[in-house]
């Protein structure tokens, strides 16, 4: 695992939509996002986007917080390591945000799922066009 550390994370989006009536039933789905990004050098800039929303109407019940971490770390580090690490890092952070929002919102407490990032395939592109 390589050596990272979170220097600072701020949310960069947060949308929360309720129109959920009295009674209503809604099946929840999720999804969540995170690229990575290197500098020169040793520092790197995460952006991670995680959404809740009503699977049959993302109209009626929809949250997407979108956070920014900026990290520090060892310059020889692969960088698909780097990218699992500082995902590891900041993915609790997204989560706790997504159960503070609905928590102040009066509504049951939503509690994002885990995900294994050690069995997802990561791409890494080289100078992308720009």
């Amino acid at each position: 695992m390589a050596k990272i550390r979170l220097l600072n994370y701020s949310a960069k989006d947060i949308t929360y939509k309720n129109n959920i009536q009295a009674n209503t039933t809604v099946e929840l789905s999720n999804r969540c996002r995170y690229n990575l990004g290197f500098t020169n050098g040793n520092l790197c800039r995460g952006e991670m986007m995680v959404e809740v929303f009503n699977k049959n109407d993302p109209d009626n019940f929809y949250l997407k917080v979108t956070l920014v971490g900026n990290f520090v770390c060892e310059e020889d580090a692969p960088k698909d390591d780097v990218h699992r690490t500082s995902y590891k890092v900041l993915f609790p952070h997204a989560k706790a945000m997504v159960t503070a929002i609905t928590v102040t919102a009066n509504v049951p407490p939503l509690f994002f799922p885990d995900i294994d990032i050690d069995s997802q395939s990561i791409y890494v592109v080289e100078n992308p066009k720009k």
